[in-house]
C-alpha cells in the first residue's frame, strides 16, 4: 500500500515522465556531438551491412570513450587548422555540458524510482496508442520499438479509473485479475456481449483452447490467462 497520497504520486511521476523525455533528447544531442568530434579527430565512416559506424582504424567501431580520448589528444597536439581547432574546442565544451546534463537527468530519474520503491510502489499506467494500457514498460508483450506513453495523471488511481479515462483495454498480462470487460474491449452496458469470466473445461494443451463460459454457457475461445475472449451472449 502506498504511503503517498495520489497527489504526491502524480507529482513524482509527472516529473519522472518529463525527465525521461528530456534524457532521450539529451542522449540524441550527445550522440551528434560525438559524431562531430569523431570527424574532427580523424575517424572514418565504415559500414557493417547497412549500419554505419565511426572508426579510427578502419575496422573497429569507436566507442564514446575512444572518441573523447582521441579528440582530447588531437586538440592538445595543435595539428588542426585554426578553424577546425576552434570547432574542436567548441564541441569538447559542448560535450562537457552534455555529459553533465545526462548525469543530472539520470540521477533525477533514479531518485524518482527510489521514491516509488520506498513509498509503496503506487499504481502506474502506460498507454500504447491504439493498443493496451500497461502497468509497466517492462511488459514482455511490448517490443523495444513500441511507443509507450506515460499517464502520470492516473498514478495512484485504480484500473477502473484508467479504463474510464482512456477507453482502452487493459493488458491481460499486466492486469490478470481485471474484469474481462476491461481487457477484451466489451462494454458493461452493451447487452449484446457477455460479461465473460473464466471458462471451464478449457484444454490449454491445445494451440487455441476453448471452454464453456461460466456466465452465459457459450463455447468460447480462451486467452492464455484463462479468460473468455469477447463474445456475444448465447441465444437461449
Amino acid at each position: 500500500m502506498s504511503t503517498y497520497t495520489k497527489h504526491q504520486a502524480k507529482q513524482v511521476d509527472a516529473k519522472l515522465a518529463e525527465d525521461q523525455k528530456s534524457i532521450y533528447k539529451a542522449l540524441a544531442h550527445r550522440d551528434s556531438i560525438f559524431s562531430t568530434l569523431a570527424r574532427l579527430a580523424g575517424a572514418k565512416t565504415v559500414y557493417r551491412g547497412r549500419t554505419s559506424v565511426q572508426s579510427f582504424d578502419g575496422r573497429t567501431a569507436a566507442t564514446h570513450e575512444d572518441i573523447e580520448l582521441r579528440a582530447a589528444d588531437v586538440q592538445a597536439s595543435g595539428a588542426l587548422a585554426p578553424w577546425d581547432q576552434q570547432s574542436m574546442d567548441t564541441y569538447l565544451d559542448k560535450l562537457t555540458a552534455s555529459n553533465a546534463s545526462v548525469t543530472a537527468l539520470r540521477a533525477s530519474i533514479s531518485a524518482a524510482h527510489k521514491e516509488w520503491e520506498n513509498h509503496g510502489r503506487w499504481s502506474r499506467f502506460f498507454l500504447v496508442q491504439g493498443g493496451h494500457i500497461h502497468s509497466s514498460t517492462s511488459c514482455h508483450t511490448l517490443r523495444p520499438t513500441t511507443q509507450v506513453g506515460w499517464l502520470p495523471n492516473l498514478s495512484g488511481e485504480t484500473e477502473k479509473d484508467a479504463v474510464d479515462a482512456h477507453g482502452a483495454m487493459l493488458c491481460t498480462i499486466c492486469f490478470p485479475s481485471a474484469p474481462v470487460e476491461w481487457t477484451n474491449g466489451s462494454k458493461s452496458d452493451d447487452d449484446r456481449f457477455c460479461a465473460g469470466g473464466r471458462p471451464t473445461e478449457a484444454d490449454f494443451r491445445r494451440r487455441s483452447p476453448y471452454g464453456t463460459c461460466p456466465t452465459c454457457g457459450e463455447w468460447v475461445s480462451v486467452t492464455s490467462t484463462g479468460k473468455a475472449r469477447k463474445h456475444k451472449k448465447a441465444v437461449r
